[in-house]
């Protein structure tokens, strides 16, 4: 069974067999341009795996009995990546450097430079580093809104006054700490805007690359059941300028 939404089409079914018959069907259509990459979005490794083999029977088989084929030229896309999409990595291909390994090393060099309080932080310096960035990643796919008042100060009226900080003190130190972390990597040459955190910037790259034909002509969802609003939020971005098609 197949739905609209918007420009995405959702089919769905109990079981992955007709689902993957539908999607080889599709993906069997040649795209417009040979050396493009197929997009398809998965939820793990195991995932990407048996597409391999199973979608290997089908595409660019000589037949259907002989099941010859082959997976070539596709790109396996994890949720996660989605939700580190930025202005200059519109699927979030490339490793960013708000993806949670890369994110560990910033969040210590930040607090050893600058000496902000972040509890443990003076033990095991790395292994605290790591539960933050883990703590941010998290926050970036569920809670992205939260991320872009604390990146952006914003002030909230707490009585009588304007303040971005809790007005409980214990967990102060995660907005100081992603603002300045934030503010290092936007200091990064090869920094861009993630989409997150600046969704006008995001959907105007987005409308550059379609008109200069940079983006892909479809996006594959596969046996995913649910997606971050980060995750989501890129692909309603990126719906109103390619196909994309969701198998649950």
């Amino acid at each position: 069974m197949n739905h609209e939404a918007g420009n995405i089409q959702i089919f769905h079914s109990p079981d992955l067999e007709p689902l993957l018959a539908h999607a080889a069907t599709l993906l069997s259509a040649p795209l417009a341009d040979p050396f493009a990459k197929e997009i398809i979005v998965v939820p793990h490794a195991d995932m990407v795996r048996y597409l391999k083999r199973n979608l290997s029977q089908h595409l660019g088989a000589t037949s259907a009995d002989r099941r010859d084929g082959i997976v070539a030229n596709v790109e396996f896309v994890y949720p996660r990546q989605l939700a580190n999409a930025s202005t200059s990595d519109l699927l979030g291909l490339s490793t960013s450097p708000w993806d949670a390994h890369r994110l560990t090393w910033s969040i210590a060099r930040v607090v050893h430079d600058s000496q902000l309080f972040v509890p443990g932080f003076s033990r095991a310096p790395l292994s605290v580093s790591r539960r933050a960035a883990d703590l941010f990643d998290r926050y970036a796919s569920h809670r992205p809104e939260m991320l872009k008042h604390w990146r952006n100060k914003d002030g909230v009226l707490v009585g009588d006054q304007l303040a971005w900080l809790h007005t409980d003190g214990s967990q102060n130190w995660q907005q100081l700490l992603f603002a300045a972390v934030a503010e290092c990597i936007d200091a990064m040459p090869e920094s861009s805007t993630r989409a997150s955190h600046n969704s006008a910037a995001f959907r105007q790259a987005v409308e550059s690359a379609s008109k200069a034909n940079e983006l892909p002509e479809r996006i594959t969802i596969f046996g995913i059941n649910a997606l971050s609003r980060a995750s989501r939020h890129v692909l309603e971005v990126l719906s109103d300028f390619c196909e994309i098609n969701v198998y649950l």
